[in-house]
């Protein structure tokens, strides 16, 4: 099935819906991760969607655009989470 593109915002481009599940799920798994009781399991799926390259795509793009926060130190900038 080919990925349905949605209409964001003018000026951010086309997000896919695949990417939208991903923000969305990426979003739960932290909330469940950072509670006391947080899941090996959630610190997992975050590491894994934060290496997703259609979701560093989209960062890197929102980050041009002066619409996502830049990183604190220089020296993490281009670095691989994993």
């Amino acid at each position: 099935m080919p990925r349905r593109k949605i209409k964001v915002k003018k000026g951010t481009g086309n997000t896919t819906t695949a990417l939208l599940c991903k923000l969305a799920s990426l979003t739960v798994h932290v909330e469940e991760a950072i509670e006391a009781d947080g899941n090996w399991f959630d610190y997992a799926a975050v590491k894994t969607l934060l290496a997703d390259s259609e979701l560093r795509e989209w960062v890197r793009e929102m980050t041009s655009l002066g619409m996502a926060p830049l990183k604190r130190s220089q020296s993490d900038a281009g670095e691989k989470h994993d």
